[in-house]
């Protein structure tokens, strides 16, 4: 038996719904994977993710006034 594809437009689920995926083969097997994927929609882009080194670099330059401001009192 040749593997079959399914293709459904899923544009108006809500991502909560429960998905009804029986009745494909009668008597004859059951699905094996179901991959769900969005397209782009021309929506804001990503924010990108600040890097540990940077953040390490904030984090040094904050204890040192915090150190800084320590030794004043």
């Amino acid at each position: 038996m040749d593997p079959s594809y399914y293709f459904y437009n899923l544009e108006d689920w809500n991502g909560t719904d429960d998905l009804d995926l029986q009745g494909f083969w009668p008597g004859n097997g059951a699905i094996s994977h179901v991959s769900i994927w969005g397209r782009d929609d021309g929506g804001p882009p990503p924010q990108e993710t600040p890097e540990p080194g940077m953040l390490l670099l904030l984090a040094a330059g904050l204890a040192g006034l915090g150190l800084a401001r320590r030794r004043r009192i």
